[in-house]
């Protein structure tokens, strides 16, 4: 069954109708540089909200959220992000619970094949970025930001891992 899309507006509505909402202005990069944040690389995962919510939210300047929290697949936001004046500090965060360590990407790959759609072969040039140990995805992540060309210089990437059983934040690198 497709999902209520008019759910969009009524929980739009609600919000409006609440009076929380409060235009921020965008800081200019010149401001934006002075604001000591941290971009977070994180995983999508629904029960990531608890790790929001035990981070410091002043010192926390943007989540980028992917399938497995992958480093690759947030680095386009990441050069963003630091070429309008975030983001020199950045943490990797896995949780040991994530779904990316349950996946095979040769099965995904076929499953999305035999789905029929013309062109779906495509998926063959994807890499889904699964992994079975979040420490050691956390420090392959880390590196690959670390070696990248991409970053502003003296960018600073350190590594977590989120239990899910406990809500421990763990530092890894």
């Amino acid at each position: 069954m497709p999902y209520p899309v008019e759910k969009f507006t009524t929980a739009n509505d609600a919000y409006l109708a609440s009076g929380k909402h409060v235009k921020m202005p965008f800081p200019p990069p010149e401001v934006a540089a002075k604001i000591q944040a941290c971009m977070v690389v994180t995983c999508l995962d629904p029960r990531l909200e608890q790790l929001r919510n035990s981070l410091d939210p002043e010192d926390t300047h943007g989540m980028i959220r992917n399938a497995g929290g992958s480093a690759r697949d947030a680095l386009r936001s990441i050069i963003i992000l630091q070429k309008i004046g975030f983001g020199r500090d950045i943490a990797i965060i896995k949780h040991s619970d994530c779904g990316a360590r349950t996946i095979d990407e040769t099965e995904l790959k076929e499953s999305v094949k035999a789905a029929g759609r013309p062109g779906a072969e495509v998926v063959d040039h994807i890499h889904f970025h699964a992994f079975k140990d979040a420490t050691t995805a956390v420090k392959e992540n880390v590196t690959y930001l670390l070696d990248s060309p991409l970053l502003i210089k003296d960018t600073k990437v350190t590594g977590w891992v989120f239990d899910d059983a406990t809500g421990k934040l763990s530092h890894v690198v």
